[in-house]
């Protein structure tokens, strides 16, 4: 779908700006249902904007705006994906991201056994098969990297999604699943910037220069390694 010719009628892509923007009204919604986590959901949509309002794909290309396992239907070995109401121009790294984040099994958050081993190994096994798919389409390395280093924010506004409609649903707040959910949102956050330290420091490291031993730099080094 990334790499068809087809286009939405009209309208403009669908940035990180504007899913920074939900991101912000999702977490003050969680923080009127449940007034508990607000501080630390606020925080983390803040966080979130902060990075998605950065994004500069390099394309922006035909998007499903709401993939999810359950808009796939299979029929004599052949896959058609449906409900097209969300389709848009937008960064790749949003379907991938949304996908992932609706891939974790309602387990994931009660802590059940082998909930995290079966996500991560599910999770593992998509993003594989969307790399070769994007090669066998003549996607380069590079761009394919870039789109991949970028789902783990669209990841974490979907987890964004899920938590405040599930907060909606309850009659009555249940902290430990909003906590769950909020800890996903973190690691997320957290894998992105490793990701990005990883980047800088590879690159001062291929330069052969020496980072200066700034205070704040530290701590980051150490929260990050």
């Amino acid at each position: 779908m990334h790499t068809s010719a087809v286009r939405p009628a009209g309208g403009a892509p669908r940035t990180g700006a504007k899913e920074a923007k939900r991101a912000l009204e999702r977490a003050a919604q969680i923080t009127a249902h449940n007034p508990v986590p607000a501080n630390a959901a606020q925080q983390l949509a803040e966080r979130l904007a902060t990075r998605l309002e950065a994004l500069e794909p390099g394309a922006y290309r035909p998007a499903h705006g709401g993939f999810k396992a359950s808009q796939l239907l299979f029929h004599s070995h052949r896959v058609f994906i449906v409900d097209f109401d969300g389709f848009c121009l937008a960064d790749p790294a949003l379907d991938v991201g949304y996908f992932l984040a609706y891939l974790r099994p309602s387990g994931l958050w009660y802590h059940r056994p082998g909930m995290r081993r079966w996500f991560e190994s599910s999770a593992a096994c998509f993003v594989n098969a969307y790399r070769r798919a994007l090669r066998e389409r003549a996607i380069d390395g590079a761009e394919a990297d870039g789109i991949l280093e970028r789902v783990c924010l669209y990841e974490a506004a979907s987890l964004f999604k899920i938590a405040t409609r599930r907060a909606h649903r309850l009659n009555s707040p249940r902290p430990g699943e909003l906590s769950a959910m909020l800890t996903e949102i973190t690691t997320r956050l957290c894998d992105e910037a490793r990701r990005c330290y990883g980047a800088l420091l590879a690159l001062v490291i291929l330069l052969g220069e020496q980072l200066p031993l700034d205070p704040d730099l530290v701590v980051l080094t150490a929260v990050l390694s």
